[in-house]
């Protein structure tokens, strides 16, 4: 119905994380980040890896987890089913509950790092491997995807994808601002993505 609104009244709309030809977005290079992740974890000699994902109607954590997929086998890394998790949900909570569930289910046959969607996630992993015994990174990695402000300043520190929220914020604005001023018509739908960057910080080896 919103697209309808959209198509029908001429309304100027930028989104940050939704897909659609009839809406221009600005996002996270989601595919690009991942892969950097990926090559950075498999230099540093970590071979078996996990995954805690978000929903698939997600639109970035769904380019994450198939990025996810696509690098890991590019890279031969190991990663069995049992190591993959998916949530319901977008809390800390959730990445602390498909962590402990995954390490019962696999009674301790557990990866050499976790990969999370986003800190959150890796946040709630690294409290459940805690609470179970683990160390991090000692016994597992663990890498997020956000670099929220305060991951810098956990224990560990959590290794993560950075994603420029600054640009992605001025470029959708730029982009508004030209919507505004010309012809709606004539600025072409189009999608931007945004680089990210590969942070190492306390919680990979």
């Amino acid at each position: 119905m919103l697209l309808d609104i959209i198509k029908d009244k001429d309304i100027k709309i930028v989104s940050t994380d939704y897909i659609n030809e009839y809406v221009t977005t600005v996002l996270s290079d989601n595919i690009q980040g991942t892969f950097e992740a990926i090559k950075e974890i498999h230099g540093s000699g970590l071979r078996k890896i996990g995954m805690i994902f978000g929903p698939s109607s997600q639109f970035s954590f769904n380019e994450r987890k198939l990025a996810f997929l696509e690098a890991t086998k590019k890279y031969n890394m190991i990663v069995k089913d049992q190591w993959l998790k998916e949530t319901g949900n977008y809390l800390y909570s959730d990445g602390y509950a498909a962590m402990k569930n995954m390490i019962e289910e696999t009674k301790g046959d557990l990866p050499e790092v976790m990969f999370a969607v986003s800190d959150m996630y890796a946040l709630g992993i690294i409290a459940a491997l805690k609470d179970s015994g683990y160390s991090v990174p000692k016994d597992i990695s663990v890498v997020g995807f956000d670099d929220i402000e305060f991951v810098k300043y956990c224990n560990p520190s959590l290794s993560t994808v950075k994603q420029d929220t600054k640009v992605i914020g001025e470029e959708a604005a730029k982009i508004l601002l030209e919507m505004i001023e010309k012809d709606y018509r004539e600025v072409k739908t189009s999608i931007h993505r945004i680089p990210t960057r590969y942070i190492k910080r306390d919680s990979t080896i």
